[in-house]
């Protein structure tokens, strides 16, 4: 490429807004995957990083209820009223949710623990979770609302600030304090902090955002989009719940140091790649709903985004299907090396996953929820009878990772084909 054809590429606003997140996103994905290489040597694998495993999972599910039913909603609203009533929607269902997680876990923490078998310094660090949860939301509606006004250089900001207080933290922490369970705090300051800031940015700076919305609005703007509480947001819990299934089987089902090991390999894995994907599939989300509105198709930054994401990823995943074990035991030391073939196994799965889940936003845009919170129920039903056969019949936890792979996988080819026929034209039958 000349350097003059190089010059007008980056001048694509399609391009510059991807390099503007993936500025925020390298420093954000990164700095956590760079800091592993001490924070296992602070931590233990069965003690600290388990616990911190079962934590981020409760907290995705749960985040799950909160986040599903308007939160996309603001993204893709005909108007900008109609935006700002799903920013207020989403904040007040966050907070409801926040609260019952609360009352459940003053009925039900002592019982449930006791069967994921979780070690015993998680019964008090889980108090935290239904605030990490709300946190997790009002930074979620934020930032969708950014990306409505392609506001992606905030957002960066806020998601490098997140990063760097969560490793300072987690990193002072463990040096410090060994029983305090760094990893969850350090975590939970992050959150908290980003949360904070970006609510503080968007309210400042976009004063439509204060605008009286009246309760008969309110009403009728979740009536308008009650598809995405309907159908969206039962999908995307089953969605969260079933990637968060392995952290939860492994707990009751494996040693705490299985479930250390595929935690580190499933964050190591995902950290990275998001960098690239997460940042290609911000800025697809708002230019392919741009397009479908305004063009009637989105075909062609479909297959641009689709072509982008598979030169992408298919070396790195090719490296670790081929030396997982190696370079997991280089990098973290020789008894690290199985969460390596746990990552061998887990990018089968994961490899599709980082090029058809941008592109499976097209749901949404066209609004066929109903199909995929049925694709959702055959993923929620196959993906534990995939770890129930592993564990059965083969009783390993590599089995059962394998099982899951395969048919995530699958599920995955078929999002991409349906994702694509509906990228075609405006209101598809198909």
């Amino acid at each position: 490429m000349s350097l003059a054809a190089l010059r007008n590429k980056l001048k694509e606003d399609f391009t510059k807004s991807i390099l503007t997140v993936l500025g925020g996103s390298t420093v954000s994905l990164a700095l956590p995957v760079i800091s592993t290489l001490w924070l296992v040597r602070i931590y233990d694998a069965a003690i600290d990083f388990a616990p911190f495993a079962l934590y981020t999972s409760f907290c995705a599910t749960l985040t799950a209820f909160g986040n599903s039913h308007y939160t996309n909603a603001i993204l893709v609203a005909d108007n900008e009223r109609e935006s700002v009533s799903m920013v207020r929607l989403t904040m007040f269902i966050n907070i409801i949710v926040a609260m019952v997680s609360l009352l459940l876990l003053l009925i039900f923490r002592i019982p449930l623990l006791d069967f994921l078998h979780a070690t015993d310094s998680f019964y008090n660090m889980v108090w935290l979770v239904p605030l990490t949860v709300l946190l997790m939301g009002i930074n979620a509606a934020f930032t969708q609302w950014a990306y409505r006004f392609k506001q992606f250089k905030r957002v960066a900001v806020n998601r490098m600030m997140q990063a760097f207080i969560t490793v300072f933290c987690q990193t002072l922490f463990g040096l410090l304090y060994k029983n305090l369970q760094g990893l969850i705090l350090g975590y939970f300051i992050g959150q908290f902090f980003s949360a904070i800031v970006l609510a503080y940015r968007c309210l400042h700076n976009d004063p439509q955002l204060k605008a009286p919305v009246t309760v008969p609005e309110l009403r009728k703007d979740a009536k308008k989009y009650n598809i995405f509480f309907r159908f969206q947001t039962p999908a995307d819990i089953i969605n969260v719940f079933t990637q968060q299934m392995p952290s939860f089987l492994l707990s009751r089902f494996a040693s705490a140091a299985s479930l250390g090991y595929y935690g580190q390999a499933y964050r190591l894995l995902v950290a990275p790649s998001s960098l690239i994907t997460g940042a290609i599939a911000d800025v697809f989300r708002q230019r392919a709903n741009e397009d479908y509105q305004e063009k009637g198709s989105a075909e062609e930054i479909f297959i641009r985004t689709a072509k982008m994401l598979a030169a992408i990823m298919i070396l790195p995943c090719l490296a670790v299907a081929v030396a997982g074990p190696w370079i997991f035991g280089f990098l973290f030391g020789p008894e690290w090396a199985t969460a390596g073939i746990y990552a061998r196994i887990l990018v089968i799965m994961l490899l599709p996953k980082f090029i058809v889940s941008p592109l499976s936003y097209m749901y949404i845009i066209c609004r066929k929820q109903v199909e995929d919170f049925f694709i959702h129920i055959y993923i929620l039903l196959s993906t534990f009878l995939a770890f129930y056969l592993g564990y059965k019949f083969y009783g390993t936890v590599e089995m059962m990772l394998l099982f899951f792979s395969i048919n995530y996988a699958l599920i995955y080819v078929l999002y991409f084909f349906r994702s694509h026929s509906f990228a075609k034209k405006k209101n598809p039958a198909a």
